[in-house]
C-alpha cells in the first residue's frame, strides 16, 4: 500500500472541500425583505443566502426551494413574527433546508412544516421563541425522503400541543436531532419531543440533549423526549448531558428516552420528578447524573417557574454543577450575584424623624 499516495489523495480532498466552502461564504448575500417581498426573495435566492427580515407578521411567503438552504433571519429592527404553515407540495423541493434565527413562531393553530417535500439537508432553529402550535411543529406523512439534521440552539419552546401529538413527528428518515442551550415548558397535552413515524434499521441516528431546562413535557408515560423505539438502527447513539428536566405534563412521568439498541450516554443531568431512560438491549449505557440530595438541595429553587422563569443564582450549587464546570440547565437563566452589598438608611434631614417599617420618610442610602 502507498501511503504518501494516500496522503495526498486526502490532502486533495482537504483542499477541495476547503474551496467549496470558501466559494459558498465567498458567493452567500444578506438579502433585506418585508413580508411582501420575502416569496420573490425565496426564489431568487442562492445556496447559503440569509434574508433579513423586517419586522412584521409574516402570514405567507416562506417555502422550501430546491437545491437551496435558505437562512431566515430578523434584521433587528423589531419584532419578526411567523404565523403561516410551511406547505410544500408535489416533492419538487430536494437538497434544500431553511434556518430560523431570531425570530418568533406562533402558530396558534396546527402544525408549521407539514406537506410534501423531498430530501432536506437542515431544518434548524437559533435564538427563536416557538409558542401556540398546537400540534406538530414539523410533521410529514410520506415515506421515502430524509432530513439529515434538525436542531435547536438556545431557543424557548412553550405553551405547545393543545391539540396533542408529537412535536416532531415524521415520516422522513431522520439523520441527526441536536437540542442545546434551549428551554421546553408547558407541552401539558402533547406526546414526545422526537417520535419518527416510520421505520429504517439501517439509519443510523444520533440524538444530542445538552444545557436545556424542560418543565411540564409530555402528558404520559408511553412518551419520551427522544422516543425512536426501535424505529432506527441499533447502532444510534443517545447523549443527555446537564440538562434540568423536571415535572411531567400532567401526573405520570413520560421518559427521557424509549429506544432498543444504540449508546446511551448521560452526564450530569438533574432529573426531578420526571422519568427514566427506558433502555433495551443497548449497545452500551453510561449514566451518571445528578440529584438533588447530591447537590445538597431540597428543591431546584427555580424563581418562577408556573410562569416561565427558571433563573438560577449564580450562588446555587447548580450553577456549577456542570460537565464543564458551568450551569446545568439552558445558560440564559443564571442571574450573576458579585458581592454582597450592604444597605444602611437614614432620617433626611436629620432629627427629623425615625425611620419605622410602614411608614415612608426620605432616606438616603450607601453601599
Amino acid at each position: 500500500m502507498n501511503f504518501l499516495s494516500l496522503s495526498k489523495n486526502n490532502m486533495k480532498n482537504r483542499l477541495l472541500f476547503l474551496m467549496l466552502l470558501l466559494t459558498t461564504m465567498l458567493y452567500a448575500t444578506k438579502t433585506p425583505v418585508t413580508n411582501a417581498t420575502i416569496a420573490d426573495a425565496m426564489m431568487a435566492a442562492t445556496n447559503g443566502d440569509t434574508l433579513l427580515l423586517d419586522a412584521g407578521i409574516y402570514a405567507a411567503g416562506i417555502n422550501f426551494q430546491y437545491g437551496k438552504v435558505i437562512t431566515l433571519k430578523s434584521a433587528g429592527n423589531g419584532s419578526v413574527v411567523l404565523t403561516l404553515q410551511i406547505s410544500p407540495t408535489g416533492f419538487t423541493s430536494t437538497n434544500c433546508g431553511l434556518i430560523f434565527e431570531g425570530l418568533t413562531i406562533n402558530r396558534g393553530t396546527d402544525y408549521f412544516i407539514y406537506g410534501d417535500v423531498a430530501n432536506v439537508k437542515k431544518i434548524g432553529f437559533k435564538n427563536d421563541t416557538i409558542q401556540n402550535v398546537n400540534r406538530s411543529l414539523i410533521r410529514t406523512a410520506n415515506a421515502g425522503y430524509s432530513i439529515d439534521e434538525i436542531s435547536f440552539d438556545n431557543c424557548i419552546i412553550k405553551n405547545c400541543g393543545s391539540n396533542g401529538w408529537n412535536f416532531i413527528y415524521p415520516k422522513h428518515i431522520v439523520k441527526s436531532v441536536s437540542v442545546k442551550n434551549s428551554t421546553l415548558y408547558n407541552y401539558t397535552n402533547g406526546e414526545s419531543f422526537f417520535y419518527p413515524n416510520q421505520t429504517d434499521a439501517n439509519n443510523v441516528f444520533a440524538f444530542t440533549f445538552e444545557n436545556n431546562t424542560v418543565y411540564k413535557w409530555g402528558k404520559d408515560n408511553s412518551r419520551a423526549l427522544c422516543n425512536t423505539r426501535n424505529s432506527y438502527s441499533t447502532t444510534s447513539t443517545y447523549v443527555f448531558k446537564n440538562n434540568i428536566i423536571a415535572e411531567p405534563g400532567v401526573t405520570t412521568l413520560p421518559n427521557m428516552l424509549n429506544a432498543t439498541g444504540g449508546t446511551l450516554t448521560a452526564q450530569k443531568n438533574l432529573i426531578v420528578n420526571y422519568g427514566t431512560y427506558n433502555e433495551t438491549n443497548l449497545t452500551s449505557s453510561s449514566i451518571t447524573d445528578l440529584t438533588l440530595t447530591d447537590l445538597g438541595l431540597s428543591s431546584i429553587g427555580f424563581t418562577d417557574a408556573a410562569n416561565g422563569n427558571f433563573s438560577i443564582l449564580s450562588s446555587s450549587p447548580l450553577a456549577t454543577a456542570s460537565t464543564t464546570g458551568g450551569i446545568i440547565g439552558a445558560p440564559r437563566w443564571l442571574k450573576v450575584i458579585t458581592s454582597a452589598v450592604t444597605l444602611t438608611t437614614s432620617v433626611f434631614p436629620e432629627g427629623s424623624g425615625t425611620v419605622f417599617p410602614g411608614r415612608q420618610h426620605r432616606c438616603r442610602l450607601s453601599a
